[in-house]
């Protein structure tokens, strides 16, 4: 009979660089396009992500893609779709045609794998 530990799981250290090197590439991309570039244009930052989030999938864990994933969807939301600044949707029509989809589509296919 097992008996299972209190203590949480923690993340292999392979895991942890994979993740620390997704979000470090992901706040870097937001502060190269949003501050240094002055580039505000979503479907280039929003490829510019999933390339990010494609390449953390390839070398790492679907939990680790995931949460790649999450803090890009995140940042595009806050720093790049208006209202800038918010989570909140201008316009509600306008979410079917974002990378948002591409995101979902992401986290379908590498759970194939």
């Amino acid at each position: 009979m097992e008996t299972r530990s209190s203590r949480p799981a923690r993340l292999p250290r392979t895991e942890l660089r994979a993740l620390a090197g997704g979000m470090l590439a992901i706040v870097a991309v937001t502060s190269a396009y949003a501050r240094v570039l002055g580039l505000h244009n979503p479907t280039v930052v929003g490829l510019s992500y999933l390339m990010i989030v494609l390449l953390v999938a390839a070398d790492s864990t679907l939990r680790v893609a995931a949460a790649t994933s999450v803090r890009a969807l995140f940042s595009l939301n806050v720093f790049f779709l208006p209202p800038v600044g918010s989570l909140a949707v201008e316009d509600p029509q306008r979410v079917r045609q974002e990378p948002h989809a591409a995101a979902a589509a992401f986290l379908e296919r590498a759970h194939d794998r």
